[in-house]
C-alpha cells in the first residue's frame, strides 16, 4: 500500500482510446476480432439512480432508440438483451448476476461493454507483438507503438538518417562531403 505523497510503481492507468483509431466501439470490437459482444441500454429513458432502481421490467424496444446515430435497436439485440434480463430475474436471491432492477442491468451492461474491450485490445496487442515484437504494455499510445513498429523495419546495417533546419545551416556545412 502507498503512503500519501508516495507513488505506486505496479499499476499504471491507460486511456483506451490512446490505443485506437478514431472509431465506435462496436467497431474496434469487430476490427480486432473479439468473440464477445457489447450490450443494449436505453441511455435517455432514466434520469436519475431512484428511476433506475424503480424500475423492475425491462423497457420496451422503443425506448432504445439510439439518439447520436438516429437509428432503433436491432431487434436481435434488443430479443437477446431481453432474453438476458429475464434470466438474471429469475436467479435466486444471493445469486451475483440477479437482476432486481434497470439499475442491476446498467452494471451488467458496462460489464459487457469492457470484457469485449479488453478482448479486442488483447488482440490488437497480439497482433503488434507478432508482426513487428512490440510489445503494447510498454507504449502510452498507439502511435507510439506504430513508431517503435516502423524503426524495427528499419535495417540494422544500414546508417541513420539526420536532418537539419535551415537555422543550422552553418553545421551542415562542415559536415558535407
Amino acid at each position: 500500500m502507498t503512503r500519501p505523497g508516495e507513488r505506486n510503481q505496479c499499476i499504471t492507468f491507460r486511456d483506451v482510446l490512446n490505443f485506437s483509431s478514431p472509431t465506435s466501439l462496436d467497431k474496434y470490437i469487430k476490427m480486432w476480432g473479439a468473440t464477445l459482444h457489447k450490450s443494449i441500454f436505453p441511455y435517455g429513458a432514466y434520469h436519475s439512480v431512484e428511476e433506475l432502481r424503480n424500475a423492475v421490467e425491462f423497457p420496451p424496444e422503443e425506448a432504445f432508440f439510439n439518439q447520436l446515430k438516429q437509428k432503433p435497436v436491432k431487434q436481435e439485440e434488443y430479443k437477446k438483451a431481453k432474453a438476458k434480463f429475464d434470466k438474471g430475474k429469475q436467479l435466486p436471491v444471493g445469486h451475483p448476476d440477479k437482476i432486481t432492477s434497470m439499475a442491476c442491468w446498467l452494471r451488467m451492461y458496462n460489464l459487457l461493454d469492457v470484457l469485449p474491450l479488453v478482448e479486442a485490445v488483447n488482440n490488437s496487442f497480439e497482433a503488434f507483438h507478432q508482426y513487428f515484437g512490440v510489445d503494447g504494455n510498454q507504449h502510452h499510445s498507439l502511435p507510439s507503438m506504430a513508431f517503435t513498429s516502423l524503426f524495427k523495419q528499419y535495417p540494422e546495417d544500414l546508417p541513420y538518417v539526420q536532418t537539419f533546419n535551415h537555422i543550422y545551416d552553418e553545421i551542415l556545412s562542415l559536415i558535407h562531403i
